[in-house]
């Protein structure tokens, strides 16, 4: 059962959340599934440039739905594919994706 302050999301609602200007500079984390099924969580920020040493990127992330954030954990530059998001939290909301990611997710027993 989900708390009453969880809002339930599509994986294309949180590309919008992620992109709109008051959440640009808010840190964020939440968990995805890797394409090999394990479950990892972030804990980042967009628009991070410090770290920045010059060069593009060779494909523009938005069109396939993909985030490029500053992990703070790793100290480096990810990217996050939200068609495998899992949870999000900005801000002080919680929101859970609603359409399940492509991948099997395989939980570890241990």
């Amino acid at each position: 059962m989900l708390d009453s302050g969880v809002k339930q999301i599509t994986s294309e609602e949180a590309f919008d959340i992620l992109h709109l200007p008051e959440n640009q500079t808010q840190f964020f984390a939440g968990s995805y599934a890797k394409l090999d099924g394990t479950i990892r969580t972030f804990n980042g920020r967009r628009k991070v440039t410090k770290h920045l040493r010059g060069g593009e990127l060779k494909y523009d992330p938005s069109t396939r739905g993909n985030v490029i954030y500053w992990d703070r954990s790793r100290e480096a530059y990810r990217t996050i594919r939200t068609d495998e998001l899992i949870s999000l939290r900005i801000g002080k909301q919680d929101y859970m994706i609603v359409n399940p990611p492509k991948v099997e997710i395989r939980y570890d027993r241990s």
